[in-house]
Parts: structure tokens; sequence; C-alpha cells
């Protein structure tokens, strides 16, 4: 949560080297969460709890900017790593333009923090493998951006073909080197 950055900021680190951390956070709702708080009460606990999974951008770049001074060396460095709440077993086409469109829309937004770090996009392998296009266009407009494509815990393994395709996908497009997977595979231990 955003309060734990200043505490993050007050550690003391020896004298070792630098040290690199990503600041993961869902700062949208992608596939599956965008359609189920629409299908719900956004008042009812249950959609006041997925909405509250959500970190506001403007609250979580103005944290960064205040706990960490992007213009300057640090004892450390970070990424970002920006995703979308979303679940494994949306139906649908995964990743949709506007999707892309609105992480965009922040990134830019906050343009005096984006550009003087690394960002990674999380994405779900699953919903990724619905509609790899979408996110070309994020790799296309944020310069040095990857996506870390993952599996979330106690989701069921992904199968193999799956990320082959995704692989595949962005390897013929020139995006191979700004790819990376987290996933539990069909037929891994």
């Amino acid at each position: 949560t955003l309060h734990s950055l200043a505490r993050f900021n007050s550690l003391k680190y020896s004298a070792a080297g630098e040290r690199h951390v990503f600041l993961n956070v869902d700062i949208l709702l992608g596939p599956g969460a965008r359609q189920y708080l629409s299908s719900i009460n956004p008042d009812s606990d249950e959609g006041k709890k997925l909405s509250n999974s959500i970190i506001n951008s403007d609250e979580f770049f103005a944290a960064i900017s205040e706990v960490f001074d992007t213009n300057s060396v640090s004892r450390f460095s970070f990424s970002l790593s920006l995703g979308w709440r979303t679940s494994y077993r949306a139906t649908g086409n995964g990743y949709e333009d506007i999707d892309v469109q609105n992480m965009l829309n922040i990134v830019k937004k906050h343009s005096g923090v984006s550009n003087t770090i690394g960002i990674v996009f999380a994405v779900n392998a699953r919903q990724l493998g619905k509609n790899c296009t979408s996110m070309e266009r994020i790799l296309d407009e944020v310069n040095g951006s990857q996506l870390l494509v993952w599996t979330g815990a106690g989701e069921p393994p992904i199968p193999e073909n799956t990320i082959h395709e995704i692989k595949n996908h962005f390897l013929r497009r020139g995006y191979g080197k700004r790819l990376g997977f987290d996933c539990k595979v069909k037929g891994e231990s």
C-alpha cells in the first residue's frame, strides 16, 4: 500500500551496493474484473472490495514522487510494475484496446515520474494469450518498457502451447527481449 512506500524509503542499506526494487501495483480493472464490477452493485461490500483492490494512480504517483527523488542518484533504484486487476477465468477477448489506452493515459499523465524510471507492465498470461496484438501498442509508445507475463497464485497451470504462442507473437514483431515470464506451466512441478 501507499503508506508502505514511506517506510520502505526509511530502510537503511549497507554499503554493499545499490538495490533494485520493483514496485508492483494494479491501477486499473482489466479483463474479468471490469466486467464483474459492472455486473454488481459497486456500493455493495463485494463491489467496494473490488474497487478498493485498485490503487489510485494519482495517489500512487504522488507518493512515488514524494518518497523517491526520481531526479537524483539514490541508494537504490526502482522500477514500476503496473498492472490490471484481472481474473484468469474471464471470458471474452482478453486485454482490449481500451485497457491499453487507459494505461497509456495514466503513464502519460505522470510522465515526470514514468520517463525517469523503468516500467514493466504486468499482464495475465491467459488474458494476453487471447489477444497479444493489444499490448504491442504499449511497447511501441512507452520507450524501454517491458511486459511481465504471469499466472497468479491459485491459478491452474497454463498450457505450454499458450506460452509458445505469446513468445512467438512478440518475437515476430521484434519485442522478444522486452518480454518476461513468471508462469506455472502445465507439466511443471
